[in-house]
């Protein structure tokens, strides 16, 4: 069980360093409409990152 909640935590950093990257980092790089997409995808990743832990806490 341990390991899911190390994949958790991955999948949740990765989804913030995303969104970060595309707010900050990325804007002067990248158009509108792409900084855009990665924001929808950080979001998206988090969405699933959530529902991951809400089944690991439910199934344990």
């Amino acid at each position: 069980m341990k390991k899911i909640w190390i994949f958790i935590a991955l999948s949740g950093a990765l989804a913030v360093a995303i969104g970060a990257m595309s707010a900050h980092m990325l804007k002067d790089v990248l158009e509108a409409k792409d900084i855009a997409r990665l924001q929808t995808a950080a979001t998206y990743q988090m969405y699933h990152t959530l529902i991951i832990a809400i089944l690991a806490v439910y199934y344990q």
